[in-house]
């Protein structure tokens, strides 16, 4: 029985010491190189340029944002703007607007206080497919037209995803 409790203690002992060991690092010999370090370099800033530039888009330009061909639309003036209902002038002579309701051409969609919004058939563009549909929104300030946004409707078909 004393036999083997010693053995029993002697691997104890062994299990206890052999982790031990285990962690503990072997020394690096003296002429071995240090492990490679990460730095990391970011570039000088840049000092920052105020100065206004001109910026040129290039391709065609964006007819949403602009009343270039509405020129038009702009001699609008609104007499009276009600929702559904109103009353522009045009050249001085005076038109009564409600949907459906043709005027110079267009299409009255909707009227509201404030904004009618136009549509008509869209004239020939070079470039552009022929058809479509060209809507316009007319916003009002004080009586007159202050913007005059052209949207244009690609008549192109979309082609359907197979399912």
């Amino acid at each position: 029985m004393n036999t083997r409790v010693t053995l029993l203690s002697m691997v104890a002992a062994v299990a206890i010491a052999a982790p031990a060991h285990a962690q503990s690092p072997s020394p690096a010999p003296p002429n071995a190189p240090s492990p490679p370090e990460t730095q990391i370099a970011y570039p000088p800033e840049r000092p920052i340029d105020r100065t206004p530039h001109r910026v040129v888009v290039p391709g065609p330009s964006n007819r949403a944002r602009s009343s270039v061909g509405g020129e038009e639309l702009t001699g609008w003036h609104a007499v009276s703007l009600s929702e559904g209902k109103g009353r522009v002038s045009i050249g001085g002579t005076p038109h009564d607007l409600a949907r459906g309701s043709t005027v110079g051409g267009y299409t009255v969609r909707s009227v509201a206080p404030g904004r009618v919004v136009l549509e008509r058939a869209a004239p020939a563009r070079p470039g552009q497919p022929a058809g479509g549909t060209e809507l316009a929104i007319l916003t009002f300030a004080g009586g007159s037209t202050r913007v005059v946004r052209l949207f244009d409707t690609d008549p192109t078909p979309v082609p359907r995803l197979a399912p």
